[in-house]
């Protein structure tokens, strides 16, 4: 396998911060296993996880198959008008089972004193659900996806001439909000209370931090109660594969100071406005019956690509916050380094066997290649080198990228490069920001970009969502642009187009 992998039959999906290989590989590997080939008629041979440092990079090989499986399903969805309808329902369920046994049984009061047997159990557990809830999820989220751009792209390019990004911009965009825009919403709902009442105003324009919730608690307990819901439903946010940030009534409390002080509640366009415009759009185009179909198939990933992520990040909060600790405690494994032990070496170590030495786990934790087929196969040390030269050798890096349109429009601003979400706080509004990719922890500062656009992603991809609901322009899938400029450069993104330019200016910061 490793020999072929080389010869470069691959798809290289996507960099981001190094977050470990468990249980990232975990959600990817059921690409590779036989019932996805039962239902779709093809599988990976593996999906692969290489670490190299502070960033890791995930593969799916081979490609062939990769595509096939994005071609068995696009012929399901248009053989069945209820597929989508099906495969979301089938994910509610399986997501629904995992949530359910992560806040039943992965908590800590109840771990406490757990024997190494039952935490054995537990994770053989989680890792099961977990797996199960991939296998519905990851195809269409990554290869059905694939297949329907393509094949929409060129019915549009037929018909809309030179207009196609706008117009698959638009016909592609779900109805159904994401989880940022439902928070989004819940804070533009509470910060509209706030201005309206006097006592209300004058607390969020007046306190700050632990003071500005200490008031609300003691003065107004209901409207504390509801940004307590609030914190409950969307604090998980931040917190990604690994932690360990998650948002309290604080940060909730200080984003609605932000919004009463500016003086303004943004408007949200109804989903029924978007509907009417893209009927209109159709209507224009002459897209046929199956054409919309498929839209509304496209529509249905995006949905399914974003409800995938909220119910992975929620159960990593209880992954890494619960389970693993007691882990760590049970069989002397620093909790960080349990991401990168394979799950029969977590099990042997808590049956009091040898686990791997802590040497080689650090090793693993900087640089390794985990390959997620039936079984997780990891290689570190001289055996992951070929892997990580043929990764992470450097392009070049010019003054000029292309991409996807992932939201239209036009802006010139200033680059912000972020590379890691722990330094989101770092952009200023207006500014252009530029990463690998995007996740929710990012959504801080993409609400103060003037526009986004990352090296990795598809129209489905965390940035390609989050943009339109903004209504900022962004370009995905540029391969180079965090190579290619740097902070302050002064860049103009023709995102209809998919293009980013430098100008030869550069913002001088004044000194004194």
């Amino acid at each position: 396998m490793e020999k072929e992998f080389l010869e470069g039959d691959f798809f290289e999906f996507r960099a981001r911060p190094n977050v470990g290989i468990i249980p990232v590989t975990n959600v990817g590997r059921p690409l590779a296993f036989k019932a996805v080939e039962r239902r779709y008629g093809a599988r990976l041979k593996a999906h692969v996880g290489v670490i190299n440092g502070a960033v890791e990079k995930w593969i799916y090989y081979p490609k062939t198959a990769y595509d096939a499986i994005g071609r068995g399903m696009l012929a399901c969805a248009e053989k069945d008008a209820l597929f989508m309808a099906r495969l979301e329902r089938e994910g509610k369920e399986k997501a629904r089972k995992l949530l359910s046994f992560c806040s039943r049984e992965l908590v800590p009061g109840k771990l406490r004193g757990a024997s190494g047997k039952k935490l054995r159990s537990l994770y053989r557990k989680y890792l099961g659900l977990y797996e199960d809830f991939g296998l519905v999820v990851v195809p269409p989220m990554l290869c059905l996806s694939q297949e329907l751009e393509a094949r929409l792209m060129g019915e549009l390019r037929a018909k809309a001439g030179g207009g196609v990004n706008e117009a698959f911009a638009l016909l592609s965009t779900a109805l159904e909000d994401s989880f940022s825009a439902r928070q989004e919403k819940g804070l533009a709902a509470l910060a509209s209370e706030a201005m309206e009442n006097r006592g209300l105003r004058e607390a969020f324009l007046g306190e700050k931090g632990g003071a500005l919730v200490q008031k609300l608690r003691e003065s107004f307990p209901a409207f504390h109660s509801r940004l307590e819901k609030c914190s409950d439903e969307f604090g998980w946010i931040p917190f990604n594969y690994v932690g360990p940030e998650t948002w309290g009534a604080g940060h909730f409390a200080g984003e609605i100071s932000d919004i009463v002080r500016r003086g303004a509640v943004k408007k949200f366009l109804p989903a029924r406005v978007v509907k009417k415009r893209q009927d209109a759009l159709a209507r224009r185009l002459g897209l046929d019956k199956e054409t919309r179909r498929l839209f509304t198939a496209l529509q249905k990933t995006i949905t399914i690509t974003d409800y995938k992520k909220e119910i992975c990040t929620k159960s990593h909060v209880f992954l890494q916050r619960a389970l693993f600790p007691r882990i760590s405690e049970e069989t002397g494994i620093p909790a960080r380094l349990l991401t990168v032990a394979l799950p029969e070496e977590v099990e042997k170590a808590l049956a009091g066997g040898k686990p791997p030495s802590l040497k080689e786990l650090e090793r693993r934790s900087t640089a390794c290649v985990a390959f997620g087929g039936e079984k997780i196969t990891v290689l570190s040390g001289e055996r992951a080198e070929p892997y990580i030269r043929l990764f992470f050798a450097e392009g070049a890096a010019g003054g000029e990228v292309r991409g996807v349109c992932a939201s239209v429009g036009k802006t010139t601003g200033a680059v912000r490069v972020i590379l890691h979400p722990r330094d989101v706080g770092k952009i200023r509004a207006g500014e252009i920001l530029v990463a690998t990719m995007t996740t929710p922890d990012f959504v801080p500062a993409m609400k103060k970009a003037a526009a986004i656009v990352t090296d990795e992603g598809g129209v489905t991809c965390h940035a390609a969502i989050v943009s339109r609901e903004l209504g900022i322009p962004c370009v995905i899938g540029t391969r180079s642009a965090t190579r290619a400029f740097r902070d302050g450069d002064i860049v103009e993104v023709d995102a209809s187009n998919g293009v980013v330019k430098k100008f030869v200016k550069k913002i001088v910061k004044k000194q004194g």
